[in-house]
């Protein structure tokens, strides 16, 4: 007799588990949930938000960043093409302080054009902007240019330790000889 007790406790045990399962399944999967969770805001999305743009503004803004992103499409493949071609010259042997110099001011050059190209963009969004709107870009474009200056680490990876960064040091830094 107490073995069909302690068999069907444990029947109603694992069938309470198996409900609080398939419960805890259908709200995971069926709970609304943003596209954009877990992803870091854009620069576009920051700018609309914090310096309030009208519809005019904002319409003027999106064709402003259809125009860079243009820009900087071409002159991110002339960035990577050179850079290839420098790597290149590695396999092919040709890796002399002179051809190397070569292809390093090559991407330099590139470089300079994509950081001018970003800043003319950003200065005529600046002039889009009314004066209190201008007052405020120049308040935040710094954290833009931090949102831009590097992407946004994968998720569950610390941003201060990529995968190229040394380990934090645990004691004082060595002294200086």
């Amino acid at each position: 007799m107490a073995y069909t007790i302690k068999s069907k406790w444990l029947v109603a045990g694992i069938i309470a588990l198996l409900l609080a399962n398939i419960i805890s399944l259908a709200v995971f999967w069926l709970a609304p949930r943003s596209r954009e969770a877990g992803r870091p805001e854009t620069p576009a999305v920051f700018l609309t938000r914090e310096l309030t743009l009208d519809a005019q503004q904002q319409a003027a803004y999106q064709q402003l960043i259809k125009e860079h992103r243009a820009q900087s499409e071409i002159i991110r493949d002339h960035i990577n093409q050179a850079r290839k071609e420098l790597f290149m010259r590695m396999r092919e042997g040709q890796a002399d302080s002179a051809s190397i110099g070569a292809a390093s001011e090559k991407i330099a050059s590139w470089t300079k054009k994509m950081d001018s190209t970003t800043f003319s963009h950003f200065l005529k969004v600046r002039q889009l902007c009314r004066p209190d709107q201008q007052r405020k870009f120049d308040a935040v474009i710094e954290e833009v240019m931090q949102m831009i200056a590097r992407p946004a680490p994968p998720a569950g990876m610390d941003p201060n330790r990529g995968p190229h960064r040394p380990p934090p040091m645990d004691g004082p830094p060595p002294p200086d000889k």
